[in-house]
């Protein structure tokens, strides 16, 4: 037999179903900032590859310049 009185029992339920509301609370924040990483994570990805188009973009114009600029200037 359990020596816990009535009111320690209750108290002990309310604990239990507050501790699950903040379980299901934090999970449910856990899911929201998930799925905000994985799109800050396309937006770097994404951004990776605009940087590497505009420095090869810069290289090949880079280049057309001074082949141009060695024609046009004979040397």
């Amino acid at each position: 037999m359990s020596t816990m009185t009535d009111y320690d029992a209750g108290r002990l339920v309310t604990l239990v179903e507050t501790l699950g509301n903040q379980v299901e609370s934090l999970n449910a924040t856990t899911v929201t900032l998930s799925k905000r990483i994985n799109e800050l994570e396309k937006q770097l990805v994404k951004g990776k590859g605009f940087l590497a188009g505009a420095m090869l973009l810069s290289m090949g114009l880079g280049g057309v310049g001074t082949s141009f600029l060695s024609r046009w200037l004979g040397s």
